[in-house]
């Protein structure tokens, strides 16, 4: 029986080996953060929120779902509100439906 997640047995039960391998169109990203300097405010803000300065972000593909036509390593553009965490056995993974993906970063092609 082959398996794209291999599962090891411990006494606790089963546990997730390093990489989530995503199903039903998601897919695992990275979050690409832009080289702004920090602004400093003198507004305080309360711990744990964040503040978007932009509707669309950048970010990295991981590990695409195993219907897709991307590619790990694609710069892929969303909207920031869309992008999901999930704390899952103790690493912290970023998932994008593919149907939020607005577009991708390349090399333009010049004829």
């Amino acid at each position: 029986m082959s398996s794209l997640i291999t599962l090891k047995r411990s006494a606790a039960g089963f546990q997730e080996c390093s990489m989530l391998y995503p199903l039903n169109k998601y897919l695992v990203v990275k979050p690409i953060q832009d080289n702004e300097k920090d602004n400093h405010s003198t507004v305080l803000i309360p711990d744990g929120v964040d503040i978007k300065k932009s509707t669309f972000c950048l970010v990295e593909l991981v590990e695409p779902n195993v219907n897709s036509t991307l590619r790990a390593g694609m710069k892929l553009v969303t909207q920031s509100h869309l992008l999901e965490s999930a704390e899952i056995a103790g690493n912290t993974y970023y998932l994008l439906l593919e149907n939020y993906v607005v577009g991708f970063l390349g090399a333009s092609e010049e004829s």
